[in-house]
């Protein structure tokens, strides 16, 4: 699956734009998950906040976590135990986020139903947002395989 994303301001002033593929993996069971490819980078911690942080190693979700990676390599990996999904994009940040306790206190979520998926965002958010001059496009995408 590949996504994409073309932007143009038709304005005559600057505009700022932050964006992001906010993409939602149904998964068989969220203690079995882990993310390659963010170790070492920076991240904010929403859950603490915005405080940066270094990606320590591999990502697990043992808890809360939405996180802001930024300045990211192309390529993440959702290890799912039985597959792998590959996320590529050149979008310089990827974001990982799931409520975990907080889900029962969202509507659109519910008690007990965060073990069932992953949000792995891929965009151009905080430090990369990007400011579009007047008839200035900007471009991105992102592209989901089984690996």
């Amino acid at each position: 699956l590949k996504m994409r994303l073309k932007v143009e301001n038709k304005g005559n002033n600057p505009a700022q734009l932050a964006a992001a593929f906010h993409t939602y993996f149904a998964i068989p069971e969220l203690k079995n998950v882990s993310i390659t490819g963010l170790e070492g980078k920076t991240y904010l911690d929403k859950t603490a906040e915005m405080a940066r942080k270094i990606e320590a190693g591999t990502v697990r979700i043992n808890g809360w976590t939405d996180r802001v990676h930024l300045d990211v390599n192309e390529r993440q990996t959702l290890d799912l135990s039985a597959r792998k999904l590959h996320i590529d994009s050149p979008a310089k940040c990827a974001i990982v986020w799931n409520p975990c306790e907080k889900a029962e206190n969202m509507a659109d979520v519910g008690k007990g139903n965060h073990a069932g998926f992953v949000c792995v965002e891929r965009g151009d958010v905080a430090d990369y947002a990007v400011s579009l001059a007047p008839q200035e496009t900007y471009e991105t995408w992102m592209d989901i395989r089984l690996g």
